[in-house]
């Protein structure tokens, strides 16, 4: 197997949003959002973990017991800023079940793996840590950003290696 590289692995993704745009506008969307967050699936489509703040950040209660993330409005995209400020149903009538299945079919593909598990809807969050790392954020910062507890998470994700 080869190990791709954090270009690779990025033009893979980058192609689902741009040159592979034959999914509904919604789809569209919510993996856009996967891929400028690096939220999971069930977070994104949980109105009920997301809010604004006094400064007009975009929060999220991430699961797994992690710390809140803050995002900015640059980062998020306008029709979940608006879902969140109307309190709306995001991505209805799609659900994270769909958005994997759908993923998935994209990635039998490209089939790429981290060990002997095939990957699916998580490469987001890979490739957002590895991008977070090549723009000079330390592995404490990187933590804070992802909402993550322990530095471990973080260093599992960049030590993780990705392979087709």
């Amino acid at each position: 197997m080869t190990t791709l590289t954090y270009t690779q692995l990025n033009n893979i993704l980058y192609k689902l949003l741009i040159v592979e745009p034959n999914y509904p506008f919604l789809y569209g969307d919510a993996f856009t959002n996967y891929y400028n967050l690096g939220v999971r699936p069930s977070e994104l489509m949980d109105i009920d973990l997301w809010s604004i703040d006094t400064n007009n950040n975009i929060i999220l209660q991430p699961l797994k017991s992690n710390n809140i993330r803050t995002f900015t409005n640059n980062e998020c995209s306008t029709y979940l800023i608006k879902s969140i400020v109307n309190q709306t149903p995001l991505y209805s009538p799609i659900n994270a079940e769909r958005l994997k299945q759908y993923f998935k079919r994209f990635v039998s593909v490209y089939p790429l793996f981290v060990g002997k598990k095939q990957q699916e809807v998580n490469l987001f969050r890979h490739r957002y840590v590895k991008y977070l790392s090549i723009q000079g954020l330390t592995s404490s910062q990187i933590t804070s950003k992802m909402g993550y507890i322990h530095p471990n998470t973080v260093f599992s994700y960049l030590n993780s290696d990705i392979t087709y």
